[in-house]
């Protein structure tokens, strides 16, 4: 299969009730201090939150452009404490009107705003933003270097980028790429290859933080949240595609244990 942003816009509005009701407002990996933390995974969804929030450190009257924002929990964080104006995109309709909906209820739809876009091809002026962030999304666009150069266009200069994601640190095979693809809608950046990514689109990378031991942490206790809501899932899902889905989660997880890296990525645009 061939990772296009039809098939992963089509995977996130089929999964969307699976993610809201096994992981509530976060569809991300999980922050834990070390392997000896025992905090629950909303603990460690929310300290990634947190963590991002930290790196980008925006203040008032600073735009900041959420880039495959899911349902906003992220983006409408970002407008309550920092008091900016949040802008998530995504290329799913159904979460956008999630997020905006519960943007109005939570009074934050003067600050956190959510549009349908294609991060290929994003629908803002230049320098349009102080900060941009990725969390989790890059993994799932197409072409990459394109996407880079559409973040860089839309930030200011001295803009920040925060990147959250996963990176192939160990060669995984032909058939273990093709398998992410189908069941992940991924396609994961080479440990490699990051600075050049960065670079040719006018980034400099300032910091760097290896959080791969919490890979495991996370498919463990992500797995073990779906197992524990299946009767609610089962309103939603029959119960072969929540098997299909947990057979599944193994598998991938066993790959990102042996193969991948999981990066907070810190970058400024070049200043004029």
């Amino acid at each position: 299969m061939q990772l296009t942003s039809e098939v992963v816009r089509k995977s996130y509005d089929d999964l969307n009730a699976l993610f809201a009701v096994a992981f509530g407002g976060h569809i991300h990996n999980g922050y834990w201090y070390s392997t000896d933390d025992d905090s629950t995974l909303h603990v460690a969804m929310q300290r990634l939150n947190d963590l991002v929030i930290e790196k980008v450190a925006a203040r008032k009257g600073w735009s900041v452009l959420d880039l495959g924002c899911g349902t906003g929990e992220l983006a409408r964080q970002f407008a309550e404490k920092s008091g900016c104006e949040s802008v998530g995109v995504s290329n799913s309709q159904v979460q956008m009107a999630e997020a905006n909906a519960a943007a109005r209820a939570a009074n934050l739809d003067g600050l956190a705003k959510f549009q349908f876009a294609d991060a290929h091809s994003l629908p803002f002026p230049d320098a349009r933003f102080d900060a941009a962030l990725a969390v989790e999304s890059l993994c799932q666009m197409e072409d990459r270097p394109r996407v880079f150069s559409e973040i860089a266009r839309v930030l200011r200069p001295g803009g920040r980028l925060v990147v959250v994601d996963f990176a192939e640190r160990v060669t995984i095979s032909p058939g273990q790429k093709d398998f992410l693809t189908a069941e992940q809608q991924a396609d994961f950046m080479r440990f490699g290859e990051i600075g050049d990514l960065f670079g040719r689109a006018g980034f400099h990378l300032l910091e760097s933080m290896d959080l791969s031991w919490n890979i495991p942490l996370s498919q463990a206790t992500m797995l073990e949240a779906i197992r524990q809501r299946r009767t609610e899932l089962s309103a939603h899902y029959s119960a072969e595609f929540i098997d299909t889905f947990e057979d599944n989660w193994m598998k991938i997880s066993e790959i990102f244990e042996k193969h991948m890296a999981y990066l907070l990525l810190i970058a400024e645009k070049a200043p004029l």
